[in-house]
């Protein structure tokens, strides 16, 4: 039976059944995410294991695993790139801003409102905290190089105030 992540879920129940949610969204569904790339191509892997937590007072708290490949333009050459991501994360769920504090810093808490959780919200929030500030490819043909010359040209340069400090011991 494939797995549905566009419907809201009951995180609390989930985590009682110990539910384990496996399979691949089209980029397409994303709408903030495919703002970002040159093309939606591709599936998103999703892996998400709820639970309790082992440690002291048992929390609610789920595993979630992405892995994917985004096609975005690279903003050296503006070719396509090939940016792949893989994200693994425990995140704890708590039911008010209060309980946010107190969050063990290993997690990443989930706000968790009326019971409900959009997985797929949280999927594309991940995936957008994974993309870096600009895409470029690794090696790119485009890449600005420092050269010797232009070192030792800077390091050359004349002090402007020099010219102050000389008038200044004529005096």
């Amino acid at each position: 039976m494939p797995v549905v992540f566009e419907v809201d879920v009951d995180p609390y129940l989930q985590a009682r059944r110990a539910r384990h949610m496996q399979g691949s969204i089209s980029l397409a569904k994303f709408e903030r995410l495919v703002d970002a790339l040159s093309r939606a191509d591709g599936d998103v892997d999703v892996d998400i294991q709820f639970g309790h937590g082992v440690s002291g007072k048992a929390q609610a708290q789920f595993q979630l695993g992405l892995s994917a490949t985004l096609i975005a333009e690279c903003q050296r050459c503006l070719g396509e790139v090939n940016y792949p991501i893989s994200s693994d994360k425990t995140m704890m769920l708590v039911k008010d801003k209060e309980a946010l504090a107190k969050v063990p810093e290993e997690f990443e808490p989930v706000l968790v409102e009326e019971d409900k959780l959009s997985l797929m919200s949280i999927i594309e929030d991940e995936l957008l905290l994974s993309l870096p500030l600009m895409f470029k490819h690794d090696a790119c043909h485009m890449a600005v190089t420092a050269k010797e010359s232009d070192e030792e040209e800077f390091e050359v340069r004349v002090n402007p105030f020099v010219v102050l400090s000389e008038l200044k011991s004529k005096k």
